[in-house]
């Protein structure tokens, strides 16, 4: 469904079930539009389809710019944590979470008829190629000025698929081209799309591996010192600024770490609470502590866990956000 006609049909179900006049006003900064409910303007965010990784992202957005959310279909978890954490909802199905000066609605459980929710493609440059190359231009933007074999060396990403992937990013309104020069169009918007389709995409297929050890030992930085990896997710963010109790710690590794294995004596297990992950991107020396931020980010709302939305928040408040 397009974005004004999934507008309409939300305002039109409000209209019919509720008895709300509601229509389109204009446009706003930060947000993808706005509606006029009785005499309250609200700005509003567009989903179309809300996955449990994209719900922590969704609702830092919605709060940073203060937006209600327009979707096509909304669960019955979402709809609740969105509710929880303030943030006001509606679907083409009925569902909503509307606060008014005379009254807030609370509806809920209204089920989706069969053409809603369609699966999107997220297209070639949403493919794990092409999420290699958009963290790299995403985390180097000076990339964005490079040559194409500069960008195979480092995204490892084949020659032949670099130019199939940047016309996609043109063509979709990703990047553009400016006086010769090739920028972002919406770099924000790239970064949430990129987390999603990371977490739909390319970490499951980073050969993630499960071990148990005892984890006091994992609460020292400095155990990755001199390895080809480096902290990802729970951990890197604990290793940030501590505010986290870290469930899963995260490593990345772009090398051989046997030597890791075997001092923190770390035992297979399918339900360990440490992971290690083949990275995606091409070694980058010993240096790094933590893996990029926006890769910390992303891990943070893969599972849609709500008490990682306050640390993910401050990451991309700190870390993401350009001055």
């Amino acid at each position: 469904m397009e974005e004004k006609n999934l507008i309409q049909a939300i305002l039109e179900k409000m209209r019919v079930s509720l008895a709300l006049a509601a229509k389109p006003a204009m446009n706003v900064k930060n947000c993808d539009g706005a509606v006029s409910i009785g005499n309250v303007k609200k700005s509003i965010e567009i989903k179309k389809t809300l996955t449990k990784p994209q719900l922590l992202s969704v609702i830092r957005q919605c709060k940073d710019h203060d937006c209600m959310l327009f979707s096509e279909y909304l669960t019955e978890t979402a709809a609740k944590e969105l509710a929880k954490c303030g943030v006001e909802f509606a679907d083409s199905a009925g569902n909503l979470f509307l606060k008014l000066p005379e009254h807030t609605f609370f509806i809920m459980n209204c089920k989706k008829t069969g053409d809603i929710n369609k699966v999107h493609n997220l297209g070639r440059p949403f493919a794990p190629a092409g999420l290699k190359l958009i963290f790299l231009l995403l985390t180097d933007p000076e990339m964005l000025k490079a040559n194409y074999r500069v960008l195979q060396a480092k995204s490892g990403v084949s020659l032949g698929s670099i130019g199939y992937i940047m016309a996609d990013l043109k063509e979709h309104g990703f990047l553009l081209e400016l006086d010769g020069k090739l920028r972002f169009a919406d770099k924000e918007k790239l970064m949430e799309r990129w987390c999603l389709a990371y977490s739909e995409k390319l970490r499951g297929k980073l050969n993630i591996r499960r071990y148990s050890a005892d984890l006091d030992n994992f609460k020292d930085v400095r155990l990755l010192a001199g390895l080809p990896a480096a902290w990802g997710g729970e951990a890197a963010a604990y290793f940030l600024n501590g505010h986290i109790h870290p469930e899963i710690w995260s490593i990345y590794r772009w090398g051989n770490i046997n030597k890791l294995i075997a001092q923190a004596k770390l035992r297979p297990d399918p339900n360990g609470k440490i992971e290690i992950l083949d990275a995606f991107w091409t070694e980058q020396g010993n240096t790094l502590t933590t893996v990029h931020p926006l890769l910390i980010y992303a891990d943070l709302i893969v599972g849609g866990d709500s008490r990682n939305l306050e640390i993910a928040m401050k990451i991309h408040q700190k870390y993401l956000i350009e001055r």
